[in-house]
């Protein structure tokens, strides 16, 4: 381990926050596509984006579960419900904005709504899909308190064998016409790749004895192996999961710490603020007929969303400095 790392292991690794906002740009490309091919190409290769925010978890929880600090993990739960309600609550209404409390009430009046949300955490090709991610994390952490009471945690990384389930349902999808629910849930995308944030966790020491060069070939190796997949069976998930992971890993080992207190709060906030206000932006653009052409419109949706994160984060960021000072 270099001296460099040494110094700063006790600070907060940007570099991991850092990757959770460029991986939340290409969220926003996975829902506002670009220009024919190269749009599909480019959204097929954003589904790096999202298993980059479960490995992030599982990385951050190794702590909590193997210290049994079940409130610690509650507490995320808490954070993680708060900001889905408050995510449903927009989404209502801009929904109820496009296209009418009657839609809406319809919608949810649906006994089916409610059985593909609490079944696979999804609500399957609607309007709130996008936010398929945070009950899928929310159900991945109850499994991990369940796993963690019954003191069995030494099992966490055997989670990994559901990337085998995942492989198929995505393999099966290239061929059939099936839900993304059927992967995009807790289950088969959730916590393979939570447990897979874990295991670079716990074996932390090993990975940071990883040269950048060799994580950096096995990176182009995915690129190269997902351009392969992409043009021939049009099947990418291998590469994308060996992609994901070599990204994590690359930013584990090339540590970066931000001094500036509200540029590190900035780079730590924004990819979920992102995440949440993108896809109003984009609806927001198409109703009132501000769209451009599908080369622009990613990019100007990005750029309004990072904005308005910036302006959340200085407001946030402001109001805890207040808080502090009046303890």
């Amino acid at each position: 381990m270099s001296d460099s790392l040494s110094i700063k292991e006790n600070k907060r690794n940007s570099s991991l926050d850092i990757l959770k906002l460029f991986a939340s740009f290409f969220v926003v490309f996975i829902h506002v596509n670009f220009y024919g091919e190269f749009g599909s190409v480019v959204k097929a290769f954003a589904s790096f984006a999202v298993p980059v925010f479960f490995i992030t978890s599982g990385y951050y929880s190794y702590s909590a579960v193997n210290n049994k600090d079940i409130k610690k993990l509650c507490l995320r739960i808490i954070s993680l419900l708060k900001i889905l309600i408050v995510a449903i609550v927009l989404y209502s209404g801009v929904y109820i904005l496009i296209n009418g409390i009657g839609d809406y009430a319809a919608f949810f009046l649906q006994k089916k709504t409610y059985i593909k949300f609490f079944l696979l955490n999804n609500f399957e090709n609607t309007f709130f899909t996008p936010l398929w991610f945070l009950p899928a994390l929310i159900y991945s952490y109850i499994v991990i308190i369940l796993i963690t009471k019954l003191k069995l945690q030494r099992f966490i990384p055997y989670l990994t064998v559901l990337f085998i389930p995942l492989f198929v349902i995505t393999f099966l999808e290239t061929r059939y016409t099936l839900s993304e629910a059927f992967y995009r849930n807790f289950l088969f995308m959730g916590l393979p790749y939570f447990s897979a944030g874990y295991i670079l966790k716990m074996k932390a020491d090993k990975v940071k004895e990883f040269s950048s060069f060799k994580v950096l070939s096995l990176i182009i190796i995915s690129v190269i192996l997902f351009v392969i997949l992409y043009f021939t069976i049009g099947y990418v998930n291998p590469a994308v999961i060996v992609f994901s992971v070599s990204l994590f890993v690359l930013s584990l080992i090339n540590v970066k710490t931000v001094d500036n207190a509200f540029v590190g709060f900035f780079i730590q906030k924004a990819s979920m603020y992102i995440y949440i206000v993108h896809w109003v932006i984009w609806n927001l653009m198409c109703y009132f007929k501000l769209t451009v052409n599908s080369w622009l419109n990613p990019l100007i949706t990005l750029g309004v969303s990072l904005l308005i994160s910036l302006i959340i984060s200085a407001l946030s960021f402001a109001v805890n400095n207040k808080r502090r000072s009046q303890v």
